[in-house]
Parts: C-alpha cells; sequence; structure tokens
C-alpha cells in the first residue's frame, strides 16, 4: 500500500515541462493571446503548487497559442487563400504581395 504525505509537486518539479503546463493553459490563453507570463506564472504556482520558471511558462504560452491558432508556417500558408477570397468577396478590394528570397548571408536559399 502506497501512502504518500503529500500529494503536492514539488518546486520546480523537473517533469512538469511546458507540454504539459501549456494544457493547463490553453483556456486562458484562447480567452486572451495578450495574458503576461507572470499571470501565467502565478496561475502555475496557485493551481499546480509549482514555481516554474519564465522560459518554461513563455514555452508553453507559445505552445497553447500553437495548439489554439496554428503555427507561424501554416499562418503563412493560408495567406493567399485569404486574400484571394477576400479579393472574391469584398467589392474593390485589391491586394498586392510582395515576396522576398531568404537568404543566408550572400546565398539565396529559396526564392518565391
Amino acid at each position: 500500500m502506497h501512502t504518500c504525505a503529500t500529494q503536492l509537486i514539488t518546486q520546480d518539479h523537473r517533469h512538469l515541462g511546458s507540454r504539459i503546463i501549456s494544457q493547463h493553459v490553453r483556456q486562458m490563453v484562447e480567452s486572451d493571446p495578450s495574458t503576461p507570463i507572470a499571470t501565467i506564472i502565478s496561475f502555475i504556482q496557485t493551481s499546480m503548487r509549482d514555481n516554474t520558471t519564465y522560459k518554461k511558462a513563455w514555452l508553453a504560452k507559445q505552445q497553447a497559442i500553437e495548439d489554439v491558432y496554428g503555427n507561424w508556417e501554416q499562418s503563412y500558408n493560408r495567406l493567399l487563400c485569404l486574400l484571394q477570397a477576400m479579393q472574391t468577396y469584398l467589392s474593390g478590394f485589391v491586394y498586392k504581395l510582395k515576396t522576398s528570397p531568404i537568404t543566408n548571408g550572400e546565398e539565396v536559399l529559396e526564392n518565391q
């Protein structure tokens, strides 16, 4: 029989990663994506009894935002479709898409 004196997570629990934290703060971030990191840290301290680091809380918030809204690459890839739909359905809407090649110093890595 296993008996523990406490069910609390110890301070800065090493297994409490940013992915787990992101699942707990997802609803908070979904309702307000500008939620300050300090608010997330306070929430984790109160609800999970863990003194998490700023970095871990920041990573958790970024993961929660990505879970809710998708990542930067997904958003960028949907941009052209969105602009075309707006041009189709909004009378007088015109867009001009200007891209730049991706470079690494002098070397062109990808040209759009």
